[in-house]
């Protein structure tokens, strides 16, 4: 059987990735500010058509894409996944009006996605997650259902500099209830209380706003401490007595014996 190879086609495009991550956009990335959003960075991958492709391609030239720019820029790599991750889910879920407003602003790079997901207590273990998406009392008649989110997020990339972030949150009670993804436009740490509100579409994709609920929610009740159950004191056991050495008789030593006389001549 023939080993898998690359076609030509496939093998050029490669090599142009590679260059123009080793020429154009290695040097973007050496002028970032570590720990900020690299607007330049993620603006050229929109102006040459790369994030574009994260919706249109398939498997296997996602991959080589990701891993030519990885082979001369890791930034330029990384930057590109994050704009298919939190936008992915507008793409594939959003209503018609939130296609149409986020996804030219993403795919052109003048938009910066996050997705939020990870939580103090629940990292990939999705079905984990705590933060809660509740209705809001406030929804504007006739218009799309708002939410309100109780819970944090944490360790999300992009997030405090980020226009669009999607939101996972929970609609159910309990683990294994519903765990709904929702879109946000953000700008801020993904942490939200009882005065942030949620707009959705279609249930799902919400978007931060500023207003403030007449009241919160009822809450689940807060854990009470149990006093830790003592251990059992150590009981003091008295020292086995080695046992005593016992006497033993001497072996008395052997009687000398008389020498023979000496025989006469």
């Amino acid at each position: 059987m023939a080993a898998f190879s690359l076609d030509p086609e496939q093998t050029a495009w490669c090599a142009e990735l590679r260059a123009l991550a080793a020429e154009q956009l290695r040097p973007l990335a050496d002028k970032g500010a570590p720990g900020r959003v690299n607007r330049p960075l993620v603006a050229a991958l929109g102006a040459h058509g790369l994030i574009g492709r994260l919706f249109d391609s398939g498997a296997l030239d996602l991959c080589l894409m990701r891993e030519s720019l990885a082979h001369a820029c890791t930034e330029a790599e990384t930057a590109l996944a994050l704009q298919g991750l939190g936008a992915h889910p507008v793409a594939a879920f959003g209503t018609p009006d939130q296609r149409a407003r986020w996804l030219p602003e993403v795919v052109a790079g003048r938009a910066v996605a996050a997705f939020a997901l990870s939580e103090p207590g629940a990292g990939s273990d999705a079905a984990a997650l705590a933060l809660e998406a509740v209705p809001d009392p406030d929804t504007d008649p006739g218009g799309p259902p708002r939410w309100r989110l109780y819970g944090e997020k944490r360790w999300i990339s992009n997030a405090p500099e980020a226009d669009l972030i999607t939101v996972f949150a929970r609609t159910g009670d309990g683990t294994g209830g519903s765990a709904g993804g929702g879109t946000g436009g953000g700008g801020g740490a993904v942490r939200a209380g009882a005065g942030d509100a949620v707009r959705a579409g279609a249930g799902d994709a919400v978007r931060a706003g500023a207003r403030t609920a007449p009241s919160a929610p009822e809450r689940a009740p807060a854990l009470t401490a149990r006093a830790p159950v003592p251990a059992p004191a150590l009981t003091a056991r008295a020292p086995v007595p080695a046992p005593a050495p016992t006497a033993r008789a001497p072996v008395p030593a052997p009687a000398p014996t008389a020498p023979a006389p000496a025989p006469r001549a």
